[in-house]
């Protein structure tokens, strides 16, 4: 289904958030009703699956948000510099270089083309969490889809020093086990599921507010294809 309207963007971001935090509390539940010879296996298991609560839901909402501005044929000139510089990355490979003459003249006859003939298209895999979302990761996606990280109430000892750690030694087929971790998992649960809340609402005001546009004011926006 194309995102092309704000009640389309908001059924999917609660659809995808509320399943996340049905399975969250079940597994909690789970963790904390365990035995003993339990407790480990269940720690593993909750840590990974926060992990991709985490992750899954932060891609998901960012790609619906750059879909349905993508879906409203916005003229590049009419937006922030964050969509711009994300469309213009679509159009300079890996050898781009600011130090080469020649590539700075590519970018700047690009700008020129595109601001007022193009509109802003939304390239799956724009948005790369690059299977490990830690705090500079985050601030990539954040920068791109001009979500303030700071808004997001998440601590980078809880998610790079905790989530993300024990979540790679598992993935690597380490055996983390309750004795050697020095958090509580509710916490670090809720402290997730808080950030994912709390960015769903940022991504949903946003485009409500019309904030992809330099001016929120000019309602003439969309460009005749």
């Amino acid at each position: 289904m194309k995102i092309k309207s704000l009640e389309q963007l908001d059924d999917i971001l609660d659809k995808e958030l509320s399943w996340r935090k049905k399975e969250l509390t079940l597994l909690m539940n789970n963790f904390n009703s365990s035995g003993d010879k339990q407790k480990d296996y269940y720690l593993r298991v909750s840590i990974f699956l926060i992990y991709a609560h985490w992750e899954g839901f932060i891609k998901i909402a960012s790609e619906s948000y750059l879909e349905y501005i993508s879906n409203q044929r916005i003229k590049l000139s009419l937006l922030n510099s964050n969509l711009i510089a994300l469309t213009l990355e679509n159009h300079l490979d890996s050898s781009f270089s600011m130090n080469n003459i020649n590539h700075k003249k590519k970018m700047l006859n690009l700008v020129l083309d595109k601001l007022e003939n193009y509109c802003f298209i939304y390239k799956k895999g724009q948005v790369n969490t690059q299977s490990n979302l830690n705090m500079d990761v985050l601030d990539k996606i954040c920068s791109s889809t001009g979500v303030d990280k700071e808004l997001l109430n998440v601590d980078s000892i809880w998610i790079d020093e905790r989530l993300l750690k024990y979540r790679n030694e598992i993935a690597h087929g380490e055996k983390l086990i309750i004795e050697q971790i020095s958090f509580d998992l509710e916490e670090l649960k809720s402290k997730i599921q808080n950030s994912l809340d709390i960015y769903k609402n940022l991504i949903s005001n946003a485009a409500y507010e019309k904030s992809f546009l330099k001016d929120t004011q000019d309602n003439t926006y969309i460009i005749e294809l």
